[in-house]
């Protein structure tokens, strides 16, 4: 594992892991899948606002020429 064995402990702490659990739960209770439903029948705005936000971070532009 080497260097991640040292930095997981200080990005994954117990905050983290209760946000993670949180987050399955959902999966596993449908909830999830009811939100994305909704997102999809009201036309993915908030998915499409992400995916702009995202798109515009600087690491995407060092992607485009590492993957030509």
């Amino acid at each position: 594992m080497g260097w991640m064995s040292l930095s997981a402990p200080k990005i994954i702490d117990a905050s983290v892991k209760k946000k993670m659990q949180r987050a399955l739960k959902e999966i596993q209770n449908g909830k999830f899948a009811q939100g994305w439903i909704a997102e999809y029948k009201d036309g993915l705005k908030t998915y499409k606002a992400l995916l702009a936000t995202g798109q515009k971070h600087p690491v995407e532009k060092v992607g485009e020429k590492l993957v030509p």
